[in-house]
């Protein structure tokens, strides 16, 4: 629903959930608990990885355009919206690099240069977008920055010699 709707500047979306509401940490973690998710008293991890928590719900609201959004819960614990810690504000360097319009490009390899089936480029982008690639340490992972590390470290762990490359198209600039 966020993705077809709520990127359309203009829309207005009620977004609204009836169901279970469970917390943790002495109700300073809250999260809606769909249908599949195991018991958090049996299976807490299980758990975890199903739960959507209120830290989600805030980051999803905040990555929408749409111009009005209202959410409304129907589920215990689902006040904690309201003590979930607010993101950092955007460094300024930030806000004007993504205030350009610009397309980037990361490749794998070299031109001519085959790339194994089995390549390191993958599990070593995975571990750049759960940090890694945060170069700066600012929070926030640039297109410059995730090319840099995979270049790095793709270059390092590869037997093929595999070389990411890197760049942008400069009319876009």
């Amino acid at each position: 629903f966020i993705d077809q709707y709520g990127y359309e500047g203009e829309n207005r979306l009620l977004i609204f959930f009836s169901g279970h509401g469970h917390s943790r940490k002495g109700g300073d973690k809250g999260y809606l608990v769909p249908t599949d998710a195991p018991d958090p008293t049996k299976d807490e991890k299980g758990f975890l990885r199903r739960a959507i928590t209120m830290d989600q719900v805030q980051t999803w609201s905040r990555q929408m355009e749409a111009k009005h959004v209202l959410f409304l819960f129907d589920s215990c614990f689902s006040g904690t919206i309201f003590r979930a810690k607010s993101l950092p504000s955007v460094p300024p360097h930030i806000t004007a690099e993504t205030s350009k319009s610009v397309r980037q490009y990361i490749s794998a390899g070299e031109a001519g240069q085959e790339v194994p089936a089995k390549s390191v480029f993958t599990p070593l982008f995975i571990k750049a977008l759960k940090g890694e690639g945060d170069l700066s340490g600012d929070g926030y992972i640039t297109g410059t920055e995730l090319g840099l590390y995979l270049r790095e470290q793709v270059s390092y762990y590869s037997r093929q010699g595999q070389r990411p490359q890197y760049g942008k198209i400069r009319e876009m600039e």
